[in-house]
């Protein structure tokens, strides 16, 4: 695993440290193993976390985010939670989900006491933790976020990459702009495939002319997710400069499916 040393420097928020994540399971979560001061149901709760039953540690986590910031100590318990991936069926949450999927939902709900653990959490040795807080600070749109998320596109690996690239654009800040074009030229369709996806989210006419010359990417579906952000963009992607018009005319190709089949997240 490339190490992301870096980030630490990220890292100056002050939050809870994130405790050992090795799963559900190995924690000592039983009420009286926790701190004093804990509010009894958010005690409850994060016990539950524990449970053996899948439907059990989903709807502890469900319950939590429903709490806000009160459930802050769990926070370092809802990360280790990442990676659990066994499926729920839809009941308390109204979808099909997992334990892993409801305790990214409950550590954006509780927002701030989390957003340092996340950021932590980039860094973390297990590749299904290191995503799942990549996906979850996008959905938490902090723009103090971006720059972490920046350092994983640019120097993480795996699916890290363009997943941190999808969750910039999420967080909609400005200041993603110039990594996001830099990020068009990757070595990697997908991190490729994400920035334009997420320029055309940030609706920035800068992007305008990078985009274009992306629609003569060659892979298919890079281009054809050019275009759409320049759809996105409106009024400005209109008149494409002259520099870039030749990426416009050449032969039109149906779209490639994402390289990782069903992994492309939803627009947000």
């Amino acid at each position: 695993m490339k190490a992301l040393s870096g980030l630490s420097g990220f890292v100056v928020l002050g939050a809870l440290t994130v405790a050992s994540c090795t799963g559900y399971a190995g924690h000592d979560l039983s009420p009286d193993s926790l701190p004093p001061g804990i509010p009894d149901d958010v005690r409850e709760q994060i016990a539950r976390l524990d449970s053996s039953r899948p439907s059990e540690r989903g709807q502890a986590a469900f319950l939590l985010g429903r709490m806000g910031g009160r459930a802050a100590p769990a926070v370092p318990f809802l990360i280790d939670m990442f990676g659990d991936y066994v499926p729920l069926q839809p009941g308390f949450s109204g979808s099909r989900t997992s334990p892993s999927e409801e305790a990214g939902r409950a550590l954006a709900a509780i927002g701030e006491p989390a957003l340092g653990p996340l950021i932590e959490a980039l860094d973390h040795e297990e590749a299904a933790i290191r995503e799942e807080a990549v996906w979850t600070l996008g959905t938490m749109k902090d723009p103090r976020a971006v720059a972490p998320l920046v350092h994983v596109m640019r120097h993480g690996d795996g699916d890290a990459r363009w997943k941190a690239a999808v969750g910039v654009g999420w967080i909609r800040d400005p200041a993603a702009l110039t990594p996001l074009v830099a990020a068009l030229k990757d070595r990697d369709p997908d991190v490729r495939k994400a920035a334009a996806r997420s320029l055309g989210w940030l609706r920035d006419g800068r992007a305008v002319e990078p985009l274009c010359e992306a629609l003569g990417d060659g892979v298919a579906h890079v281009a054809y997710t050019a275009a759409e952000a320049l759809a996105t963009i409106g009024r400005p992607a209109i008149g494409p400069p002259s520099s870039t018009a030749s990426a416009v005319t050449g032969p039109r190709r149906a779209p490639a499916r994402p390289s990782r089949s069903g992994s492309w997240p939803p627009a947000m």
